[in-house]
């Protein structure tokens, strides 16, 4: 909670002490977990929007090495993603793109993958005419459900505040077609409880006679 706070409280604050990097950078090789997951959160709160190398150093070699926890590699990603906000960075674009294709299926099930796609989302606000490379990029990966949600991220980090009629249609169209997934698998659900209670009476039935 401290390393965190220490991020917060060092938000958009430029100073020659640097003392959001001086306080984090030391605990982002620590063994804790907790720890370490804080440290790496913090400094990209404290330096969102910087595009600082040295951080990009630091936090990249965390999301490319397939060692560390799904935790840990996604924070790494969605804070790079603070702190390069709007950039386009292209080495830790694909640096999360290898990672997302390379990590098996049962760690991208896990609540972490979508952290590191919205910090490959991040990256591309405002930055329309970069995404159907990314998207397609994307489409190549294998875990269908984290590449649908990266995919509809970035659109929606590429297009934020635009207007665009087409995004919203779009957007609005998946929204309808979840919708309609989720009462079809309901109204398939109740028909065939239906025919389970109908088949159970048609047994019993038989079992009088």
């Amino acid at each position: 909670g401290a390393l965190l706070a220490t991020g917060i409280l060092n938000t958009g604050v430029r100073t020659e002490a640097d003392a959001a990097m001086a306080l984090l950078a030391e605990y982002v090789d620590n063994k804790s977990v907790s720890l370490k997951t804080s440290a790496i959160v913090g400094l990209g709160l404290a330096y969102a929007g910087s595009v600082r190398e040295d951080l990009q150093a630091l936090l990249l070699p965390l999301v490319a090495d397939d060692s560390l926890s799904m935790e840990i590699a996604s924070l790494a990603a969605l804070s790079l993603g603070f702190i390069y906000v709007g950039s386009g960075d292209g080495e830790i674009s694909s640096t999360i793109l290898q990672t997302l294709m390379e990590r098996d299926s049962k760690q991208l099930d896990e609540k972490w993958a979508r952290y590191m796609a919205l910090g490959l989302a991040l990256l591309y606000v405002g930055h329309q005419d970069a995404t159907d490379a990314i998207v397609s990029a994307l489409q190549a990966i294998e875990h269908e459900p984290i590449s649908n949600q990266a995919q509809v991220l970035v659109d929606m980090c590429a297009y934020a505040g635009t207007g665009n009629v087409l995004k919203v249609q779009q957007l609005l169209h998946l929204c309808d077609e979840h919708y309609n997934n989720t009462q079809k698998e309901e109204e398939k659900e109740e028909k065939k409880e239906g025919e389970e209670k109908e088949e159970e009476k048609k047994s019993w039935t038989r079992g009088c006679y």
